[in-house]
């Protein structure tokens, strides 16, 4: 549909400042920081080392409680996917049937003052037994943890160092796909929590809201806090040597801002780009009438 002449005027004058608000959002880091879906070239089929990003593990020869599995053998996120399955009962077969769980350590080396992150998570029925994650300085034990969480046949319990601040304790469905979110400030000061309409979130606090892309419903796990005075600067998924739960991942990512739906960074020179596209061609229209 051509623009009418009568409105040229406003979008050139318009039209700018539009280009320097998308160039004020590509420098201001506002999005996804990190993120993966487990999928070649970044993983391959097998154990997880320390060498791959963002999701890093110390992995140890013979090891296999954590591994990027495709779906030949099992499809909790679909056919055609390879996601990260978690297993850290060492007598336990993976649901993949590639070998047996095992303790293991797996961490996203950033946690800035305020952070989101999210992944898709699914739990088998028929194991049972404990598994973990959540935010820490490396690790979520008594002497690194910060707040984390316990989750066993479908029922979440705070882990160590971290206390059930308001709201109640979320249960979930087995065998079933989820959402999970961690918001997470440590600013001084109570922030937003943008397209939830939900109170702020407080400082020092974690918030745990997880989606059923079923249903579309929200389920408000709680707000937490933290319990000692540890400093968290990764994001991890854990099992300790007493631990037998098994449970899988997908779709991870992790930004900075308290926001459901971040924007993936490389929206903004799109749309910086398709702005002064559209300008240039209204000042020539415009020179030429």
């Amino acid at each position: 549909m051509a623009i009418p002449n009568y409105l040229l005027p406003a979008l050139c004058k318009l039209i700018p400042v539009a280009l320097i608000w998308t160039q004020c959002l590509s420098a201001s880091g506002i999005g996804i920081v990190a993120s993966t879906d487990f999928e070649t070239p970044g993983y391959t089929v097998g154990q997880v080392d320390s060498k791959q990003h963002p999701l890093q593990s110390n992995k140890k020869a013979g090891d296999s409680g954590l591994q990027v599995s495709n779906s030949d053998q099992i499809q909790p996120f679909g056919p055609n996917n390879q996601f990260l399955l978690l297993n850290g009962d060492k007598s336990a077969a993976n649901a993949n049937g590639s070998g047996t769980g095992g303790p293991f350590l797996s961490w996203i080396q950033y946690a800035p003052e305020v952070s989101t992150y999210s992944f898709e998570f699914y739990e088998p029925s028929g194991q049972g037994g404990d598994a973990r994650f959540g935010l820490g300085a490396l690790d979520i034990n008594a002497s690194r943890g910060y707040i984390s969480w316990i989750i066993n046949d479908g029922r979440f319990s705070p882990g160590i160092n971290t206390r059930l601040a308001s709201g109640t304790l979320p249960v979930l469905k087995q065998d079933h796909r989820y959402v999970i979110y961690v918001f997470y400030n440590v600013t001084g000061e109570s922030l937003p929590i943008e397209d939830l309409s939900v109170p702020p979130l407080e400082p020092g606090q974690c918030a745990l809201y997880i989606l059923d892309p079923a249903s579309g419903n929200w389920i408000d796990g709680g707000r937490y806090a933290h319990t000692g005075n540890i400093h968290a600067d990764t994001f991890v998924f854990r099992a300790f040597s007493s631990d037998t739960g098994q449970f899988f991942i997908d779709n991870l990512k992790i930004g900075n801002q308290l926001k459901v739906e971040i924007p993936e960074p490389r929206n903004i020179p799109l749309l910086f780009g398709t702005f002064s596209c559209i300008y240039i061609a209204l000042k020539r229209r415009r020179n030429r009438m």
